[in-house]
């Protein structure tokens, strides 16, 4: 059976990108745009990896998310992507794995092995 994975991000085209890249990488994807949605799709779905932007339109930002994903299940794996430089310190603060954007495909392959094998 395929890895579960909600994938979190508010550019449609890296949206479209990324999570086009890991259902050819044979992985389950789910994709959202706001924490709001993730939220909503957590609440009724076990995911095997979160991967969450940093910066997320709405009430609630992509930080947020993680750190409430993280309250809500200190277990979950969960990456954390962002194109903000001076955020990658509070994101790698959190305990999760970051990839800076932009990013290649390999390492992202590399950061999804790593979470979903609990490194």
């Amino acid at each position: 059976m395929s890895k579960k994975i909600l994938l979190v991000e508010d550019n449609p085209q890296l949206l479209r990108l990324i999570g086009d890249y890991l259902t050819i990488r044979e992985y389950a994807v789910r994709s959202v745009g706001t924490a709001a949605e993730a939220l909503a799709v957590l609440a009724g779905d076990a995911f095997d990896l979160v991967i969450a932007d940093g910066v997320l339109p709405g009430d609630m930002s992509g930080l947020a998310l993680i750190q409430e994903v993280r309250r809500r299940d200190p277990g979950q794996a969960l990456i954390a992507m962002s194109g903000h430089p001076d955020l990658i310190p509070t994101l790698a603060a959190t305990g999760v794995a970051v990839l800076q954007k932009p990013f290649n495909m390999k390492a992202l392959d590399l950061a999804v092995r790593k979470a979903l094998a609990g490194q």
